[in-house]
């Protein structure tokens, strides 16, 4: 009884982290608009921490741990490309029904980040001059 009760709060748990996750994303990709131009060194600093630890020694979001830590019992330092668990590549291939690899989902990632960085800035410079 007691398992079952915590293997519930576990998928709970988990669950939770998973939309916290896509929340993130989303705020990520319509922050650069959202955000008062004020407050976008703060943006422009919380999405160059996250691709920081994207690209940190064990190569993964540590909500990915976390939700897996969560749903299997196993705190994983592996990277993806080592067989550690993903999130974002799964996510695309499953909401757009793409066959994404491994490296074009990295680029992918990346590419729209960097972007919303790049707007964000844009942006924030529009406030200077």
């Amino acid at each position: 009884m007691a398992s079952n009760i915590m293997a519930s709060m576990f998928s709970l748990l988990a669950d939770i982290t998973k939309w916290i996750h896509i929340f993130m994303i989303l705020f990520v990709l319509l922050g650069h608009s959202l955000v008062p131009v004020k407050y976008l060194k703060y943006y422009i600093f919380f999405v160059l921490f996250i691709l920081l630890d994207w690209n940190d020694v064990d190569g993964m979001c540590v909500l990915t741990k976390l939700e897996n830590y969560f749903r299997t019992g196993n705190w994983v330092s592996l990277s993806p490309l080592e067989g550690g668990p993903e999130f974002f590549r799964p996510l695309m291939n499953r909401i757009f029904s793409l066959n994404l690899t491994r490296t074009e989902a990295d680029r992918l990632n990346n590419f729209m980040f960097i972007t919303c960085i790049i707007i964000a800035f844009s942006r924030s410079l529009s406030l200077v001059c």
